[in-house]
């Protein structure tokens, strides 16, 4: 998927907003990105955090390192596990009215709408 410069900075504003930003993670080589927001002072959503699935863990990590919280709140795509020990919770959810639908759908899933606009 493509977002224009203006939809960018849009999200960025609302991060800006909430002492957080847009950030880039590079991992192992493989480039990512992040929305990261203070919902509480001590508490840390990574509202998006999009980067291949073996790379997640290791994401998480730096995120972990780099951004000081007591409680650490990440959403993923919903194709990833999770790590050990922690829970998931669906956040938004796509109900099929049409199973054509979908199959269609999960036999072409190459893009995930990221970013967590408000």
């Amino acid at each position: 998927m493509t977002y224009t410069d203006q939809m960018i900075s849009f999200q960025q504003i609302g991060s800006h907003l909430a002492y957080g930003d847009l950030y880039k993670i590079e991992i192992d080589g493989v480039v990512g990105c992040a929305a990261i927001e203070y919902v509480q002072k001590r508490r840390l959503l990574t509202k998006e955090l999009l980067i291949p699935t073996d790379k997640m863990g290791k994401a998480v990590e730096t995120i972990a390192k780099e951004m000081e919280a007591s409680r650490y709140h990440i959403r993923t795509p919903a194709f990833w596990d999770g790590l050990p020990g922690s829970y998931t919770q669906a956040f938004g959810m796509i109900k099929w009215y049409d199973l054509g639908l979908h199959s269609k759908y999960f036999a072409q899933q190459d893009a995930y709408l990221g970013l967590g606009f408000d």
